[in-house]
């Protein structure tokens, strides 16, 4: 049985017909997982056609997952627009027998479950944040934004009450606000899977100046805070501190991320170091960091916090989602304004005592993380949706009734 997942990735889609993408985190490994239990990945995802990928792209559809491409969208106002043709698209792929799984919030799987709406197909859910948090004030530029913030937050209550199983990416955060039913198969494992050469063999604290401050994430949309965290940078120096802040990540925003460190006078300390080229190239950044720092306005249970925390570095967040079920409340910070970061920054940086107990803790936080403990939960998930469709299959073959 293959099994259709949807994803709100942005990929690139070649005359040849197969998908690109220059997202490092894209997590083509993750998809891959699903084929421990399921034939075939469908994967279900927005792509802008391209004659040729460019030199930094590389391949999403390989062995085992195809790509389901629909018309490329940036926006509420475009998916619109192209909405008739996206859901035309996504009802020939729902036309096929194969289980079904909606990683929420996305756009897309918001638009598959209204249209499953109705019908007595049972299909998975995995949550993997939390839109209530990802649409707060701040976090995008559109006056759409409180109503999109209702919408879809209504969206995933409903979606998780009336899934067959539900699997979340926090232990106990995510299902307090999105439960399950009664009846469902619920679980919980991360999507980041830590290979033992990802765990370093201790911890370690980078002592002496310039301090370096990590930050790898999104500037696609504003809730990863960069803006904040550069303020906050500049609140150190003029304390007299000598820091160095580097920043992972591309997207619309980093242009005007750079400005803004130009403004403030420290572009001469901070490093736009774009789209980094996969895991390997990101561990090495947080190997020569002092401190990682994740200010986000919202998470599910970030893959880039516990791979810093993997490499034995201490780290902050902020006091949202899964970061709190990963650092301690004294590694964690109210996102109220640049002031705050800047405090608690100050504080760490200042304490070595404190910085090698943080990496110690981080490290052996992250070894929960490993391969073997989650994937069992994780098949087990897989195979309760598989059993589900094929029944779903069979009781619509004996009513004489096409499943579909």
């Amino acid at each position: 049985m293959d099994v259709c997942v949807s994803t709100d990735a942005r990929t690139m889609l070649s005359d040849d017909g197969s998908l690109w993408t220059e997202i490092s985190g894209f997590g083509v490994e993750d998809y891959r997982r699903y084929l421990s239990v399921f034939d075939t990945v469908r994967l279900v995802t927005r792509a802008k056609k391209t004659s040729c990928p460019p030199d930094t792209a590389f391949p999403v559809t390989r062995p085992g997952i195809v790509g389901v491409p629909v018309p490329y969208f940036s926006g509420a106002g475009e998916f619109m627009l192209k909405r008739a043709r996206i859901r035309m698209r996504i009802r020939e792929e729902l036309d096929r027998n194969a289980a079904v799984i909606l990683r929420a919030p996305h756009v897309l799987s918001f638009e598959i479950f209204r249209m499953l709406r109705g019908t007595r197909r049972p299909f998975g859910v995995e949550v993997v944040g939390d839109p209530w948090d990802a649409f707060q004030p701040g976090s995008i530029k559109t006056l759409l934004r409180p109503y999109l913030r209702l919408l879809f937050r209504s969206l995933l209550v409903e979606m998780c009450r009336r899934a067959c199983a539900v699997a979340y990416v926090t232990e106990n955060e995510l299902q307090k606000s999105y439960p399950p039913p009664p009846s469902a198969f619920t679980t919980h494992y991360s999507s980041i899977e830590l290979d033992e050469d990802m765990l370093r063999a201790r911890s370690r604290v980078h002592s002496d100046p310039p301090y370096v401050i990590f930050h790898a994430g999104t500037m696609s949309t504003m809730y990863k805070s960069q803006d904040v965290l550069i303020q906050a940078v500049k609140r150190l120096v003029e304390r007299g501190m000598d820091v160095r802040l580097r920043l992972a990540g591309s997207g619309k925003y980093a242009e005007s991320f750079r400005r803004l460190a130009r403004d403030l006078g420290i572009l001469d300390r901070v490093d736009f170091l774009g789209q980094l080229a996969g895991t390997s190239a990101v561990m090495a950044e947080m190997d020569r960091a002092t401190l990682f720092v994740l200010p986000s306005k919202t998470e599910g249970l970030p893959r880039v916090l516990i791979e810093a925390m993997a490499r034995g570095l201490p780290c902050l967040g902020s006091d949202v989602g899964g970061i709190r079920e990963l650092l301690e409340p004294e590694d964690r910070f109210e996102l109220k304004n640049a002031g705050a970061i800047e405090r608690k920054m100050w504080d760490v940086l200042n304490d070595q005592n404190r910085m090698a107990r943080m990496a110690e803790r981080n490290l052996l936080k992250a070894s929960q993380y490993r391969k073997d403990i989650l994937q069992k939960r994780r098949v087990e998930f897989y195979k309760r949706i598989k059993q589900a469709t094929t029944e779903w299959i069979e009781k619509e073959k004996s009513l004489g009734i096409s499943a579909r």
